[in-house]
Parts: C-alpha cells; structure tokens; sequence
C-alpha cells in the first residue's frame, strides 16, 4: 500500500470513489459541487488536501486532510486531521483502514 498526494491525473477514479461515497451517505450533489469540491482539493489556499491510498497502481482509498487551530495552545499551533470520519474506501476487503 503505498499513500500519496493526491494528483490532477486522479480525476477519474476520484470521481468513481467520490460517487461511490454520495451513494453510500444518500447524497445527491450537482455537478458543480463534484467540481469545488475537486477544485478546493488542489488550491494551496484552501486548508483541504487529498492523499490516495494506492494498492498495485489503483486508488482504493481518498481521504482528506484539514489543519485545525487548537486555541489555548499558542498563537501557530495547529493539528491535522482526517477530515471524513472514514475515508472513502474501494470496496469490501480493500485492506484500508
């Protein structure tokens, strides 16, 4: 398994995972929302960013990462999380957590 950045060339299969996600939670978004959501994911100004999980060339799994400020803690401090309380996986079995 092998996890990275997500890429502009991942388009398509983001896509079928990300319609597998709106199908699972009964979602129903029009396109324009598919192509923020895309857009945000790659905008250095956007505190959102996508990483795969990769087995064998294919993507099985799209979380998404945000930074957090954690008051109290200092002026700078901040934390990352997962942002989706799963992420979205490919299937039953993937062997994605």
């Amino acid at each position: 398994m092998t996890v990275r950045p997500l890429r502009p060339e991942d388009r398509e299969r983001w896509e079928e995972l990300w319609a597998g996600y709106l199908t699972f939670y009964e979602e129903d978004l029009p396109a324009e929302i598919t192509d923020l959501t895309w857009r945000r994911l790659h905008d250095p100004l956007v505190d959102l960013h996508g990483i795969v999980f990769e087995r064998d060339g294919t993507i099985v799994g799209l979380p998404t990462i945000c930074s957090i400020l954690r008051p109290g803690r200092g002026p700078a401090t901040a934390i990352s999380k997962i942002c989706s309380p799963i992420p979205i996986c490919a299937g039953e079995g993937s062997g994605v957590p």
